[in-house]
C-alpha cells in the first residue's frame, strides 16, 4: 500500500509541475483593429472609385527568418469598405499582415500565399471584360509589433494597371461618319498573367504569340464619357484592368478593332511598346477615326507617382 500511495503522489507532483510550466509559457493575446480603406475616388465617375471591391482576404505572417504564415487566415465576401476587422495576436511578436480585396462576384484574382511573405496574384483574364470596373483590385502590406492592444488603418493599393484609351477626334467623326461608332475589340500581347505582390516582380506572361482577347464592349464609354488627362479631355473609347509591376513598367502591344453601329469595321490600329505600371493608369491618346493615327501614351500619376511617359 505504501508503494501505490508514493506513485500516485509522484504522478500528483509530475501532473503539478506540467500544469505551472503550461501557465508560465501561455502567450498573452492582444486585440488589434484595422480599419481598411480602399483609395478614394480620384478620376470622376465610377471609374476607379474603389466601390466595386467587397472581397476581402487577408493572412498573418511572423516577422522572422522565414516570414512563417501563422494559422491566422480568412475570407470575408459582400464587406463594405472602410472595413473594420478584430484580430487577436500574441503579445510580443512581430508580424506581417497581407490583405487583399477584389470583387466577389466577378472573382476575376486568385491569390496565392506562402511563407516568406508570398502573394502571388493571377489573373483569368476571360472574366475581365473591357470597361468593367469590377475588375479593379487592391492590397497592402501592413507590419506591426504587438506589445498590447493596436489600432490600426490600412489604405490599400491597387494590385492592378489601368490602360485607357482617348481619342480627340470623336466629334468629327461623328458629324461626318454615316454610321456612329457602337463596339470596340481590345486585345493585348504579352501581357502578365501572375505578379508577386510583395516585391512586384512578374512571374508570367500571357506570351507574344497568342494576345489576349477582350469580349466586345460597347463605344464610347458612357460612364463617364470624357477622360480628362492634365488640363485636356478625350473621348473615353474604352478601359482595360491588367496585371503589371512595380517599381519597373512591363511593355506589351495593343490592338483594337471598332465598329458602327451597323456593324461594319470602322478601323483598326496597333499600338506597339504599352508601357503598363501596378496601381498607375496608361492612357493612350489620339487621333484614331479619322485620317492616320497619332497616338502620344502617357503613365500618370492619377493612382501613383512617379509620372512616365513615351511618345509614339
Amino acid at each position: 500500500m505504501k508503494r501505490v500511495f508514493y506513485l500516485l503522489t509522484l504522478a500528483a507532483v509530475l501532473a503539478f509541475t506540467a500544469a505551472c510550466n503550461k501557465i508560465d509559457t501561455v502567450e498573452e493575446e492582444c486585440t488589434l483593429s484595422f480599419k481598411i480603406e480602399a483609395p478614394d475616388a480620384s478620376v470622376v465617375k465610377s471609374i476607379s472609385d474603389g466601390l466595386q471591391a467587397d472581397h476581402l482576404y487577408y493572412v498573418v505572417f511572423k516577422t522572422d527568418a522565414a516570414g512563417t504564415k501563422t494559422n491566422v487566415e480568412d475570407t470575408l465576401c459582400n464587406v463594405t469598405f472602410p472595413y473594420s476587422l478584430t484580430l487577436k495576436l500574441a503579445k510580443g511578436f512581430s508580424y506581417k499582415v497581407f490583405f487583399f480585396a477584389q470583387n466577389t462576384a466577378l472573382q476575376a484574382y486568385t491569390v496565392t500565399t506562402a511563407n516568406g511573405y508570398s502573394a502571388i496574384l493571377e489573373a483569368d483574364y476571360s472574366k475581365i471584360l473591357t470597361g468593367d470596373e469590377a475588375a479593379d483590385a487592391f492590397f497592402a502590406y501592413k507590419d506591426i509589433t504587438v506589445n498590447g492592444a493596436i489600432s490600426e488603418t490600412v489604405t490599400l493599393k491597387r494590385a492592378v494597371a489601368q490602360i485607357n484609351l482617348g481619342i480627340s477626334d470623336y466629334d468629327i467623326f461623328t458629324e461626318t461618319a454615316p454610321s456612329p461608332l457602337s463596339k470596340v475589340i481590345v486585345s493585348y500581347k504579352d501581357i502578365p498573367s501572375k505578379v508577386q505582390l510583395l516585391d512586384g516582380s512578374v512571374i508570367a506572361t500571357t506570351g507574344t504569340s497568342a494576345a489576349v482577347a477582350f469580349p466586345e464592349a460597347n463605344s464610347p464609354m458612357t460612364d463617364p464619357s470624357v477622360l480628362v488627362v492634365g488640363t485636356d479631355s478625350y473621348k473615353y473609347l474604352s478601359m482595360n484592368y491588367i496585371l503589371a509591376p512595380k517599381p519597373s513598367t512591363t511593355l506589351f502591344d495593343a490592338t483594337y478593332v471598332f465598329k458602327a453601329a451597323s456593324g461594319s469595321e470602322i478601323a483598326s490600329v496597333v499600338v506597339s511598346n504599352v508601357p503598363a505600371q501596378m496601381n498607375h493608369r496608361t492612357n493612350i491618346l489620339g487621333q484614331i477615326l479619322t485620317g492616320s493615327a497619332v497616338f502620344n501614351i502617357v503613365i500618370d500619376e492619377t493612382f501613383d507617382t512617379p509620372d512616365h511617359q513615351a511618345s509614339f
